[in-house]
């Protein structure tokens, strides 16, 4: 597939012009001619440029590739097809081939039997060694006879002279009673050879035709010719109602029998004159151009075309040496091949493009699974990566937490053991406080008896000193 220069170009002025006019809006401006951004210049500067972008970014190639390999693809793929049909319409054309040529060589080999015949007739003999002396009234009436039964065109006794002696169509205006057929190959060749065959223009009746010829003999003496003319009116009728286009071109490939009639005495290419003025002599043909046939070959497959008024048609084509029948003789069967071709190309274009759809869009399937899995994935790993970012996170931040937690719990059980100690000491301090209190107490309950008791005991001693006795006493009965 080819995309011009103008298409890109086109394509992308309007992508463009698309583009400007909501900027145009926005601004509340419209593009001015003769600016430099609506110039035919820029214009084409920004085409080329987007162009050239498009190109390298390789869409476009790569679209341009798909679209071609698959316009390959699909060429191929008929190409394909019409080989298989041409070969399968060559194999119905070659097992055409042999019930055409059997029509041919049947009638021609029924027919070849009449003139050997009648070459050991007594009758011909007699009227030989008459030599048109009388009338053959008999003979005549007898080959008639035969020319009916055998659907003969004509039968005739020619003597050595080349003078028709006696013919079944002596009692026509178109006789051949008297004509001179010593100019004819066929006679000279019987003559010297025993028996010939030629096609070729009647000389009379004007119409083609087959003639075989046998040489009569009398003790190894000739006597003259015994001729059969054979129109080949029923072959070509039969070989038209086959539906194949089928025609004898003889050794210089001039075509002489066909079902196509305007074909006959045209030749399979352009004859030398040499060719040409053999041709003429051999059928008998002054005026023919012998003009090439409209076929053209060449197209592979053994395909033929025929030009038909300046429309080709291709044929299958097949040949077949006539040998038995007619030295030289070829048999060419053409079968006609556009529809099937056409049908066979375009039903595998038409496979080859929905296979190649199908193909095509399974895999746009495929790739769009296989991106949307990949998606999915891509988001399953970001919700992953975020939930194990989350997770470190939050993992970190209860770290932390844990950490400045174990801290305070520290801390509280370091305040706590202080309040423990603060406790335990403020306990001593309260317990020494109140053994003091109670030390106290005491002290001051025993240092009253005591210093009263000091004190009597001083006065005690001072009264003894001074010997007062019953203070003393008393002193020392109060302590």
């Amino acid at each position: 597939m080819r995309i011009s220069a103008q298409a890109v170009f086109a394509w992308a002025d309007f992508r463009i012009t698309l583009a400007e006019r909501p900027r145009a809006k926005g601004r509340g401006q419209t593009p001015q001619a003769g600016t430099d951004s609506g110039s035919p210049g820029f214009a084409g500067r920004e085409l080329l440029r987007e162009a050239v972008a498009r190109l390298r970014d390789g869409r476009w190639v790569a679209v341009v590739v798909a679209l071609a390999f698959l316009a390959g693809v699909i060429a191929i793929a008929g190409r394909i097809a019409s080989g298989q049909a041409a070969d399968n319409l060559r194999e119905t054309a070659l097992a055409a081939l042999p019930l055409a040529a059997g029509t041919l060589t049947g009638e021609i080999e029924k027919q070849r039997l009449v003139p050997l015949v009648l070459a050991r007739d007594d009758a011909v003999r007699g009227a030989l060694r008459r030599a048109g002396k009388m009338k053959e009234k008999a003979l005549n009436d007898k080959l008639k006879s035969i020319a009916g039964d055998a659907s003969a065109s004509a039968i005739y006794i020619i003597d050595t002279a080349g003078i028709a002696i006696s013919a079944s169509n002596a009692d026509e205006p178109a006789s051949f009673v008297g004509i001179d057929y010593n100019f004819r190959h066929y006679f000279q060749e019987a003559m010297s050879k025993g028996a010939a065959s030629q096609y070729g223009l009647g000389t009379i009746s004007g119409r083609p035709g087959l003639y075989l010829a046998s040489r009569v003999d009398d003790g190894g003496k000739p006597l003259g010719v015994a001729v059969l003319k054979v129109e080949l009116d029923g072959v070509e009728a039969n070989w038209r109602s086959s539906g194949f286009l089928v025609f004898i071109t003889d050794e210089r490939g001039v075509v002489l029998a066909t079902s196509q009639p305007d074909w006959r005495f045209r030749a399979l290419a352009p004859l030398s004159a040499e060719d040409t003025a053999a041709a003429h002599e051999q059928l008998q043909l002054a005026d023919a151009g012998f003009e090439p046939l409209p076929i053209r070959r060449g197209a592979g497959g053994g395909l033929a075309t025929i030009d038909n008024a300046g429309k080709p048609r291709q044929f299958v084509e097949v040949v077949q040496d006539l040998p038995a029948a007619v030295p030289g003789w070829r048999l060419w069967l053409l079968t006609p091949a556009d529809a099937a071709l056409s049908s066979a190309a375009n039903t595998a274009r038409l496979t080859t493009l929905l296979g190649l759809l199908l193909m095509g869009l399974l895999a746009f399937v495929l790739t769009r699974r296989q991106r949307a899995r990949r998606l999915r994935q891509e988001a399953l790993a970001r919700m992953n990566a975020e939930l194990e970012s989350r997770v470190s996170t939050r993992t970190a931040e209860l770290t932390r937490s844990n950490t400045a937690l174990a801290g305070e719990i520290a801390e509280r059980e370091n305040a706590e053991a202080k309040v423990r100690r603060l406790r335990d000491d403020l306990a001593q301090a309260n317990r020494l406080s109140i053994l003091g209190q109670i030390a106290a107490g005491v002290a001051h309950e025993i240092n009253q008896p005591v210093a009263a008791i000091r004190t009597y005991a001083e006065n005690a001693g001072r009264f003894l000193e001074t010997g007062k006795t019953e203070p003393a006493s008393g002193n020392l009965t109060s302590i």
